[in-house]
């Protein structure tokens, strides 16, 4: 297949994922029976996006504003743009009464390869499950912005397996500090990219040590 070709059908794809994700968001809205409005409020995905999710018009949304939707429905981000089937019992925000909160630590970054006393970190909550030991970081600089900009908490749980395009926190070979990092995986190749365009991408090798895998992004406008 020749590169044009090739290029065609990635944009046919991407095409087909946006109509699907419409699809899938009304479906899930209407029948949850929430608007854009309270959608944005659980989200902090602003309202004007949430409705050119809805709609269908010039949209390309990230993964940084497709996890917090996906985690709201209780369901997968493969679900969410109608790659993969949605079983009514997987739609955990469909029964709200069912959905409870878990307090989990906001620890700084450099210590989320600790053995942590979580007495000693303030707290925040999530619905999703992130395991007995599951943690919080605050976005605190600029560098990774726009995925995620100042004040934004990240949840993470530490029992997820890695996927493709999925933000982690790993230690690098020959570092000792823990850093965040987006995994991309070609084949039998896995590369952790920085979220600030001015480093490189880095192969995974044997000795990188993934301690958790992010399942939520929350964005506080105001501390």
């Amino acid at each position: 297949m020749s590169g044009s070709n090739s290029a065609v059908l990635a944009i046919q794809d991407t095409q087909t994922e946006v109509c699907e994700l419409s699809k899938v968001l009304n479906k899930m809205m209407t029948e949850s029976h929430i608007d854009a409005i309270e959608l944005s409020r659980h989200t902090n995905i602003p309202v004007p996006t949430i409705h050119r999710l809805k709609s269908d018009r010039g949209s390309n949304p990230t993964i940084a504003t497709l996890l917090p939707i996906a985690n709201y429905f209780g369901v997968t981000i493969n679900q969410l743009i109608g790659k993969e089937e949605i079983f009514n019992d997987s739609m955990g925000t469909f029964n709200k009464a069912a959905r409870k909160n878990t307090l989990i630590p906001i620890i700084p970054i450099e210590e989320t390869a600790q053995i942590l006393q979580k007495n000693s970190y303030p707290t925040t909550s999530t619905s999703c499950e992130v395991g007995n030991d599951g943690f919080a970081i605050i976005v605190k600089h600029s560098l990774i912005a726009p995925q995620f900009p100042e004040n934004t908490i990240l949840i993470f749980s530490r029992h997820l397996r890695p996927e493709h395009r999925d933000y982690m926190i790993v230690r690098l070979d020959g570092h000792q500090k823990p850093t965040l990092r987006q995994l991309l995986i070609d084949g039998d190749d896995w590369y952790f990219k920085p979220l600030s365009e001015e480093f490189g991408e880095i192969t995974l090798s044997q000795k990188h040590d993934i301690v958790a895998v992010m399942v939520q992004a929350s964005t506080n406008y105001r501390e």
